[in-house]
């Protein structure tokens, strides 16, 4: 474990970075956002690249909207009209994207987290205070990086005082060519079904076969030019959710979890002056987007006293 001074966030301070590495793996993450800054594995002939997105500098971070690497929440995802139902109550949260709530408003991405640094693991908490963001709730939250392998595990840990919705993930745009746009990276996905979005990418409630459809991943194609901006339920069974890869690199990535859905994010919307639009791609291990005001959905409700533990792998080689 390295640990080194990043640079300042405007109005937080010093922002640091720890790096784990072994024989496989190389990352870096910092404190601000509990955020995955790079990831760096050889390609086929043993060349090492980052394979995610990154900006220079933590203000970059904090001035851009595109949540590279972020650990996200308190509820990653859509919620819809900023509001939902819990305990017979209304629970009115912060807007930020056309009267939705997206990632949890102004989130857990844009707050300095506290770090603990340990030999093959950096894990950081960050505590919550009741009606942050509009969240019930007084919660203790932790993200955990560590190796195992050539496997980077996310552990996701948190506790409140009060009933609440949990939903966190990771917000890193993978590139396994380490530059270009991802059109040519194939892709899987465990799913044989998907959550239909109306035009502001609210879930219209319903679950939709993938069979015979552009969502069906369920075995691997070349992404070419379709955008995603959708989540997929995930199916039972052996084996990870997802599997990315690319040809030219011969990297493969391979993501489990223990969460319900994967957003598919292939990042249309990029054009932050730095990264152009389809130049990474994310897989958002999560619950299901708008499951607050789904009861149909698999609940995000963490009771009170309760843990919230998930976790997010991410499997990477070379063939």
């Amino acid at each position: 474990m390295k640990q080194q001074r990043w640079g300042t966030v405007p109005g937080i301070g010093g922002a640091s970075l720890y790096i784990l590495e072994n024989q496989f793996l190389r990352a870096a993450v910092s404190d601000y956002g509990a955020t995955l800054v790079r990831l760096e594995t050889p390609d086929r002939d043993g060349k090492w690249t980052n394979i995610i997105l990154t900006y220079g500098a933590p203000a970059d971070y904090a001035a851009n909207t595109c949540y590279l690497g972020a650990t996200v929440g308190r509820y990653a995802n859509r919620i819809a009209g900023a509001a939902f139902s819990l305990g017979g109550e209304t629970v009115r949260v912060t807007p930020n994207e056309n009267g939705n709530c997206l990632h949890g408003g102004e989130g857990f991405s844009r707050k300095l987290w506290t770090a603990e640094p340990g030999e093959d693991r950096i894990t950081f908490r960050y505590h919550s205070p009741d009606g942050e963001d509009g969240f019930p709730g007084s919660l203790d939250v932790s993200a955990v990086y560590r190796l195992e392998g050539n496997r980077l595990v996310m552990d996701y840990r948190a506790v409140s005082d009060r009933d609440t919705v949990v939903n966190l993930t990771n917000h890193a745009y993978f590139n396994l060519d380490g530059a270009g746009i991802v059109d040519g990276h194939r892709l899987s996905i465990r799913a044989d079904r998907y959550t239909p979005v109306d035009g502001q990418n609210i879930p219209t409630g319903g679950l939709e076969a993938v069979e015979g459809t552009r969502f069906d991943l369920r075995r691997e194609r070349a992404l070419g030019a379709d955008g995603f901006d959708h989540n997929f339920a995930l199916s039972d069974g052996e084996g990870p959710a997802a599997v990315l890869r690319s040809e030219g690199s011969g990297r493969r990535l391979a993501l489990s979890t223990d969460l319900p859905g994967l957003q598919l994010y292939t990042g249309d919307g990029l054009g932050d002056g730095v990264h152009p639009p389809r130049s990474g791609l994310c897989l958002e291990a999560q619950f299901f987007p708008d499951s607050p005001n789904r009861p149909q959905f698999p609940s995000p409700v963490l009771e009170a006293g309760r843990e919230y533990r998930r976790f997010i792998a991410l499997e990477l080689s070379a063939e």
